[in-house]
C-alpha cells in the first residue's frame, strides 16, 4: 500500500486507486465491526486510513488505537480513539524551534 501512496502525486489515476483501496477497506471493517465483537482496534497505520476508520471505531464504541497516525483530527472529539504517536502540529513546531536554532 505505501508503494501505491507514493505514485498519488504523479497522477489521477493513483489517487483513485488509493481511494478505491480505502473503500474497500472501510466495506471489510464494517462487516467486521457488525459481525463479531471486537474489543479493540489497532491500525490504521497512517493518517489517511485512520482519518476514515477513527469515526466507525468511534460510532461502534470500540476502542482504535493508531501507531502513526499524526493529523490531528484523527483523536479530535473522540473518546475511543487514541495514538502513540505526537500530532502533525506539535511536530510542526518543534521542527520550527530546531531549524531556528
Amino acid at each position: 500500500m505505501p508503494l501505491v501512496e507514493l505514485t498519488v502525486k504523479k497522477s489521477n489515476l493513483s489517487l483513485q486507486i488509493v481511494k478505491e483501496m480505502h473503500k474497500k477497506q472501510l466495506m471489510h471493517l464494517k462487516k467486521w465491526f457488525h459481525k463479531i465483537k471486537l474489543i479493540f482496534f489497532m491500525g490504521e497505520v497512517t493518517s489517511g486510513p485512520s482519518l476514515a476508520i477513527a469515526p466507525l471505531a468511534q460510532q461502534a464504541k470500540i476502542p482504535m488505537i493508531t501507531a502513526t497516525g499524526t493529523a490531528f483530527d484523527i483523536t479530535k472529539d473522540k473518546d475511543f480513539v487514541f495514538r502513540t504517536t505526537f500530532t502533525d502540529p506539535y511536530q510542526g513546531v518543534v521542527v520550527a524551534k530546531y531549524a531556528k536554532v
